[in-house]
């Protein structure tokens, strides 16, 4: 009983307290830096030399029992997936570390969480943020935030708008991470058995990784050709390849796409 009031205490607290706006030019604290020094939920040292690794650290605070906090991890884990330079982490103010560890890993989340410590509590109270969860706090490499807390939850578009500027701000903004886009599919062809057989994808994107699959007919399960990996296949033809059919996955970070099915005919010798 006294956890729900305190949740309905805090979600009340989100909903009056206004939301930090991205100005062109964050405003740098001139605080000390943040000191980080702890153990991720899952055993792993973590401290601020990570922090020397990225253009932008983004510090959320949240807990498993908070539908706000949960419901944005999914947004949170696309931030971390579609910038390489931003580092996304995940401050737990909660006591049910098991409890946090299934939502987390219900949303597919990978960057690292951490438990908050008092002296991490201390720090945003004197750095203009307040106990209300979710909230946000964002830092440049070297520990010093960048404007006050972000407070209430957010979605993916809303999040990525703010890390643009904030990483404009530094010179250091990356294009997000667009999903694949296949151009060209593999056609089918009509060969001799013994000939060189090449299919071949194109495709736009970032990060691209492929993947070639076939099947011995248009009824038949697709099953993966092993070590084709690449945006062309070739092998030799061979009589009990007729009417095959392959195609090709192509995937990123952000999205995955299979080609059209082409056919292998061979033709007969008379």
């Amino acid at each position: 009983m006294r956890r729900k009031l305190i949740c309905w205490i805090l979600l009340l607290l989100v909903a009056i307290i206004p939301f930090t706006s991205v100005t062109a030019e964050p405003t740098v604290s001139t605080s000390n830096p943040l000191s980080l020094s702890a153990t991720t939920l899952d055993s792993k040292p973590l401290d601020s030399s990570i922090f020397r690794k990225y253009d932008l650290i983004m510090v959320n605070y949240w807990a498993e029992w908070c539908g706000p906090c949960v419901g944005e991890l999914p947004d949170l884990q696309k931030i971390h997936t579609n910038y390489p330079n931003v580092l996304v982490l995940g401050a737990y103010v909660g006591s049910n570390v098991s409890g946090a560890l299934s939502a987390a890993k219900n949303a597919g989340v990978t960057y690292p969480l951490f438990t908050v410590s008092y002296d991490l509590y201390d720090y945003i109270q004197r750095s203009g943020g307040s106990f209300p969860i979710p909230q946000t706090c964002f830092f440049n490499n070297e520990g010093y935030q960048l404007n006050s807390a972000y407070v209430g939850s957010r979605n993916y578009s809303a999040w990525a708008a703010i890390v643009d500027e904030m990483l404009a701000y530094t010179g250091t903004q990356e294009p997000e991470i667009k999903e694949p886009k296949i151009l060209t599919h593999p056609k089918s062809v009509k060969v001799k058995e013994g000939k060189k057989v090449t299919f071949k994808v194109k495709a736009e994107g970032e990060q691209l990784k492929y993947q070639w699959y076939y099947r011995t007919s248009s009824n038949a399960k697709w099953k993966k050709v092993s070590n084709a990996t690449k945006a062309s296949y070739s092998f030799k033809a061979k009589a009990k390849h007729n009417g095959y059919q392959f195609r090709c996955l192509v995937k990123n970070p952000t999205g995955k796409g299979y080609s059209k099915a082409a056919t292998l005919k061979i033709k007969t010798t008379p």
